[in-house]
């Protein structure tokens, strides 16, 4: 994120979460006229298009001690999307994504070593996360999660089942969240190596039938999860854009710190929608041209879009 908070226009400055979909390449010409929405528009897709274009992630099998594999964050992850309740069920141009950074585990195999037997995880709901504080302050509390008094949650299979094609699996088990415990089954795609394991599975997962019922006409009764045995958790950048504010960014472009962004401070991307960001037109940027042309900016995106307030 260091890099597209460098070479991005004014908008990346201020996001709390990644821009998706897909992106236009062009830059405005000259001649054509356009709007301060226009052109903030643009900078929203230049930023998308550096976000979309970033390398992959390749997974790293988690190896085998006496066939059990420990789960931790730094080689796996557990992510949700959550999202709103839309009319005629169209598709939330403002879903949630989140994810849980304290939780461990471990995949056993069975005594040949040749396939899975069971997997185990247990999770602090405490360590929940999302790119906007104050969704991720109401998740944790009563209304969702309440962690205070439920902290932690648990999956033990009780059932593998292999699929039709070789690295198909679905596991079943006992999943306890909010003091409930349901059966769930995860559809998973597995692959084994003499390096370790890597497991992909996304489900679906009703959260009412664990208690969690409030909000329902506002949020989706059913979440996304998605856990990655292979991918380690990706916390450092939520976490580093929850901690900084705009204020903070800012004075890492500063390179001078005299409180403006002038020449080779202002970052090549920037540079075609200066004159609509430096509203008294003297040449530099300073924090307050930068927070207007971003109050401009949410305003395009639809009255705020994710930057105030989580609304759920």
């Amino acid at each position: 994120m260091k890099k597209i908070f460098l070479t991005a226009t004014i908008a990346i400055l201020f996001l709390a979460q990644p821009c998706l979909g897909q992106v236009t390449t062009d830059t405005p010409a000259a001649t054509q006229e356009t709007t301060p929405a226009t052109e903030l528009k643009t900078a929203e897709d230049e930023i998308e298009k550096t976000e979309t274009s970033a390398k992959a992630p390749v997974p790293v099998p988690v190896p085998f001690e006496a066939n059990i594999a420990k789960l931790l964050p730094a080689n796996s992850s557990i992510n949700f999307i959550g999202r709103h309740v839309t009319k005629d069920g169209a598709p939330d141009p403002n879903q949630r994504l989140g994810g849980f950074s304290d939780f461990k585990g471990e995949v056993h195999l069975n005594d040949d070593g040749s396939s899975l037997k069971a997997i185990v995880l247990d999770f602090n709901t405490k360590s929940i996360s999302t790119p906007i504080p104050d969704l991720t302050k109401h998740l944790l509390s009563p209304d969702f999660l309440n962690v205070e008094e439920f902290p932690t949650a648990n999956f033990t299979s009780t059932e593998i089942v292999a699929g039709a094609e070789e690295g198909q699996y679905e596991i079943t088990g006992d999943f306890t969240l909010m003091g409930k415990t349901q059966p769930i089954t995860m559809p998973c795609n597995v692959a084994m190596t003499e390096e370790g394991i890597v497991i992909d599975s996304e489900f679906n997962l009703d959260r009412t039938q664990f208690g969690m019922d409030s909000n329902t006409e506002k949020v989706s009764n059913m979440v996304s999860i998605k856990m990655n045995v292979g991918m380690a958790t990706a916390t450092n950048d939520a976490e580093e854009t929850q901690r900084r504010n705009p204020a903070d960014r800012f004075k890492e472009m500063d390179a001078d710190g005299d409180g403006k962004l002038v020449g080779d401070e202002i970052p090549e991307r920037m540079q075609p929608w200066i004159d609509n960001i430096d509203t008294d037109g003297d040449g530099a940027v300073t924090m307050e041209e930068m927070e207007t042309a971003m109050q401009k900016f949410r305003q395009n995106r639809g009255g705020g879009g994710n930057g105030g307030g989580d609304n759920n």
